[in-house]
C-alpha cells in the first residue's frame, strides 16, 4: 500500500511544484515541498481515526466496543482513515421530514421500522442538502445518505437481533442524476395500466430536479439465513460486514479483522457493483453526479412480541452495533498536501 501512496504523493508534489515554481523563489518553493513532505511521512505513519469521546455511539456492549476499538487502532496503524457513524431507527416522527423533503415514506412500518447508520461526509464528499432531511433530524455532520468512493470501505460490527422472523441488511441506489427511460417496458405498462401510480414508481427528488430517486437494491441481501449458513448461527450472533466497491479494500479489511482474531466465517461482504460508464452499475465517486447511496436493515416479527423490556423491544433501542467508514490514505495526504501549500502561501504575505 506505501507504494501505492507514494506515487500517488508524487504525482500531487508534481502538480503543486510547477504551481510553485512558476510564482515563488526556489528556497520558497523547497520550504512549501518540505511542509508537505512532512506531513505526509505523519500520516503515513499514524494513519487517521475520528473516533473520540464526542463521536455519538449506541448502547453497545463492552466487548464488542472493545473489539471495535482495536480494529481503528489495526486499520490505523495500516495508515487508513477511520472515521465512526451511528445507527439509529427510522420512526413514524422520521417520516414528517421525509415527506416535506421527499414525499414519501419509503413504505416505512412502524412496527417494524428500518435500522440505518448516518456517517461523517469526506472533506472532499458532496452533500446533496436537497436529500439532508430525507430520513429525518440527525447528529450535526453526520448523514444517513453517502456517496461511495472507489477506494473505500463501510464496515458493521456487533450483536445480531434476537430470534424473529426475519432480519436482513443492505445498500441502495438512493438517487441518481439523470432521467428516466420513458420508453422501457416497465415505464409503458405503468403508465397504461396504472397511469396513477406512475408517480410513485418513477419520481424525481423534489428539490433536485436533475436526479430521480431509485432505492434500488444492488444484489442479495446479507439475511438471518445467509448468516446461519456460513456462521452456523445468525440471532444474538455477532457478526461483521464489508462494504465495499474495492477487492483490495476488502481484502485489507478482511486482514484486520483476521489480526483481531476475528473467524472468517463471521465476516460477509457485501460487493457494490462498479463500472464505468455502466448505468446498471453504481456511479461511484464523492462529487454531486454520483450515485447518492444508502443502508437499511430490516428486523420483523420478533419472536417474543416486541413489548416493552423484551430483548427484541432492548435491542432496538440499543442499537449495538458499530459503523467504521475506511479509506485510503491517499485521498487524505492530497488534502492535507493542498490545505499546507494554501496555509504556507497565506503566512508569506
Amino acid at each position: 500500500m506505501f507504494s501505492k501512496s507514494i506515487g500517488y504523493i508524487k504525482d500531487s508534489v508534481i502538480s503543486i511544484n510547477h504551481t510553485v515554481e512558476g510564482e515563488f523563489s526556489v528556497a520558497i518553493r523547497d520550504k512549501i515541498l518540505v511542509l508537505m513532505f512532512s506531513v505526509v511521512s505523519f500520516l503515513l505513519v499514524a494513519g487517521c481515526s475520528s473516533d473520540n469521546s464526542s463521536t455519538p455511539k449506541n448502547n453497545v456492549p463492552a466487548y464488542i466496543e472493545q473489539q471495535a476499538q482495536r480494529l481503528i487502532a489495526d486499520l490505523t496503524a495500516q495508515g487508513y482513515e477511520v472515521t465512526r457513524g451511528y445507527f439509529k431507527l427510522y420512526t413514524q416522527d422520521d417520516c414528517t421530514y421525509s415527506y416535506e423533503t421527499m414525499k414519501s415514506c419509503y413504505g416505512n412500518n412502524p412496527a417494524a421500522p428500518y435500522i440505518m447508520f448516518a456517517v461523517q461526509p469526506w472533506p472532499e464528499e458532496f452533500v446533496d442538502p436537497a436529500t439532508k432531511l430525507a430520513f429525518g433530524l440527525l447528529y450535526q455532520g453526520y448523514n444517513v445518505t453517502f456517496r461511495f468512493d472507489p477506494r473505500e470501505a463501510i464496515v458493521i460490527l456487533g450483536l445480531m437481533p434476537p430470534p424473529a422472523a426475519y432480519f436482513g441488511l443492505q445498500t441502495y441506489v438512493f438517487t441518481r442524476e439523470g432521467t428516466y427511460d420513458k420508453t422501457s417496458t416497465m415505464y409503458q405498462y405503468i403508465a397504461t395500466h396504472y397511469p396513477a401510480m406512475l408517480g410513485f414508481f418513477f419520481n424525481t427528488v423534489p428539490m433536485n430536479q436533475k436526479r430521480i430517486q431509485l432505492a434500488a437494491s444492488l444484489g442479495n441481501s446479507n439475511n438471518n439465513v445467509v448468516v446461519q449458513q456460513q456462521s452456523g448461527s445468525a440471532f444474538y450472533h455477532e457478526s461483521f460486514f464489508i462494504i465495499t466497491p474495492d477487492q483490495f479494500m476488502d481484502s485489507a479489511v478482511r486482514a484486520s479483522l483476521n489480526r483481531i482474531a476475528v473467524e472468517n466465517a463471521n465476516i460477509f461482504t457485501e460487493p457494490i457493483p462498479s463500472t464505468v460508464g455502466d448505468l446498471s452499475e453504481v456511479k461511484t465517486g464523492l462529487d454531486e453526479h454520483a450515485d447518492e447511496l444508502l443502508w437499511v436493515m430490516r428486523y420483523a416479527m420478533p419472536l417474543d412480541n416486541g413489548e416493552p423490556s423484551t430483548p427484541s423491544y432492548i435491542w432496538k433501542k440499543d442499537l449495538p452495533l458499530v459503523v467504521l467508514r475506511v479509506e485510503t490514505v491517499e485521498k487524505v495526504i492530497l488534502i492535507i498536501l493542498h490545505l499546507s501549500y494554501r496555509i504556507f502561501l497565506k503566512s508569506l504575505f
